[in-house]
């Protein structure tokens, strides 16, 4: 389960079932799940909206419905005749305000690698933290270590190219940068927390 930022100790939500469709183009189920998880977003935001909403603001809650789901949890999926059919759970923080423009909308997760050519020469764990940290508009989530190499997942405003090109300028020729937009098999392998995932 994913858990993105508290929005607020008084904020009550709502927890729904959610179920979505979305082609898989090309094959490629990864970029399908991402679209199918944004796409059970607005429809769980729009399922708990009150009646009578200013229809100005319907349209920003749902436009921005990332940054009102408090939890959520992918509970099944199935492909069949190239499209995939996923429900989700999901938890929304309810009678949030639509966002300004001045907070962020995270829309980009991923996973980055940093496998460093020579373990006995790689970087402490929170030197590598502190690097991605510095960059603005993101926020980091799971994070796995093993001899030689650091996952660390990152939810961001910008492109995952932009920093990995950044933290490969950081490093240079002593560790090799990797991006992953397939997180299944990073999750698997990270022990449940109870601790929200994703911070400030």
């Amino acid at each position: 389960m994913l858990i993105f930022p508290d929005a607020g100790l008084e904020a009550q939500s709502r927890q729904v079932e959610v179920e979505v469709e979305v082609p898989i183009e090309s094959g490629n189920l990864a970029a399908a799940l991402d679209k199918a998880q944004l796409e059970a977003f607005k429809k769980a935001v729009e399922m708990t909206m009150p009646a009578g909403l200013d229809p100005v603001e319907q349209s920003g809650r749902i436009r921005n419905a990332a940054t009102q789901i408090k939890s959520f949890r992918l509970l099944s999926q199935k492909e069949e005749a190239g499209n995939l059919f996923a429900k989700y759970s999901c938890e929304v923080v309810l009678g949030q305000a639509v966002p300004s423009q001045a907070t962020p909308y995270y829309d980009e997760r991923f996973a980055v690698e940093i496998v460093w050519n020579n373990p006995k020469q790689s970087k402490s764990l929170g030197t590598v933290l502190q690097k991605i940290q510095s960059y603005p508009n993101l926020k980091l989530g799971l994070i796995r270590t093993q001899r030689g190499s650091v996952w660390v997942e990152v939810l961001s405003q910008e492109s995952p190219e932009v920093l990995r090109a950044n933290l490969r300028s950081e490093f240079g020729s002593a560790s090799e940068v990797k991006l992953h937009r397939d997180l299944e098999p990073f999750e698997s392998n990270v022990e449940p927390s109870s601790e929200p995932l994703f911070h400030e």
